[in-house]
Order: structure tokens, then sequence, then C-alpha cells
């Protein structure tokens, strides 16, 4: 590997081994010119699930860190392409239902729809998605998938999904 120019590092002993040393960065390399075009544009895109869980800022943090870790040629690529094409399509995630949500997807939470009503409902929700037109939760306790506008009130339990109804 030191051939190969890595910086190793050996530490001997019982507690010892082999490290990549000096704060070595690995590149992304073999990105085809296309590939980079498109990695820019899925990168600088808003997507509202990032929204949704409230994670706008780790995603340009991650998307900074992608972006440097390729190689000049390819990094110079994609933030040309990012530059070109900008979508202002920032539908801001204004319901806080959504938010609420896909933190219990997130966290495999049981969720009580319509809550307080003589209509609530118990489901376990394992999928949130948006299409054009609305955002739905996909339940495995029913097997359907529920629109937001049938949501209603919401009461997030603290009560994990059972481990067999997880998708």
């Amino acid at each position: 590997m030191t051939e190969a120019g890595l910086p190793i590092i050996v530490h001997q002993g019982n507690s010892g081994g082999i490290e990549l040393g000096f704060n070595y960065r690995t590149r992304l390399t073999g990105l085809a010119r296309d590939e980079a075009a498109a990695l820019a544009l899925i990168l600088s895109a808003e997507n509202p699930m990032v929204s949704a869980l409230g994670l706008e800022n780790a995603a340009k943090r991650a998307q900074a860190k992608l972006i440097e870790s390729l190689p000049d040629k390819t990094r110079l690529q994609t933030k040309t392409t990012a530059a070109r094409f900008i979508l202002n399509e920032r539908e801001p995630v204004g319901d806080k239902r959504i938010r609420a949500m896909a933190r219990a997807v997130q966290a495999e939470t049981i969720v009580r729809v319509r809550f307080a009503t003589k209509t609530e409902q118990p489901i376990y929700p394992v999928r949130l998605e948006k299409d054009d037109l609305t955002w739905r939760v996909h339940d495995s306790l029913s097997e359907t998938a529920l629109p937001i506008e049938n949501w209603g009130r919401l009461n997030v339990s603290s009560m994990r999904i059972p481990p067999a109804k997880r998708r």
C-alpha cells in the first residue's frame, strides 16, 4: 500500500494495527463527465424528505463534503453544472404533521391518526412519500397508504413498531 502512495502507520503490540495516517482522504474517482453532471443536479435539488426530517443543514454539509472529495476535474464539472441549472421550486414543509410523521417513520414508532376523534386509528408508519399532489404514509398495520388529508390530528407514541411489522 505504501508503494501505491498511501501513508501507512503501523502500531505494534496487543492493541496494535495498521491505519491510514496523516489525515489521509480518499477521493471519489472514476466518475464520467455525464455522471458528474448528473450528480451535481441530484445534489443541488431540494428534497422535501430532507426538509421533512429537518436535515437541511446536514444535507448542505454532506453535499459540500461529497463534492470536495471528487477529483479536481470532476469537482469543477460538478460545480459548473450546479451553477448552470438551478431548481427554485422550494416547497417549504409548512404542515407540522409532515415533520412529526417523518420522525415517527425514522424512529419506527406507532402513531395515532385522527387523534381524539371517533375515527382515531393507530398506524405503523413505515414509509413516507410525496408525489406531485400530496404526502402519504404507508401503514404496515393495515397494509394501506394514507394521504395527509386523512391524517387529522396526530399523536406520536414512544412505543416502537413491532419488529415483524417494520419494513
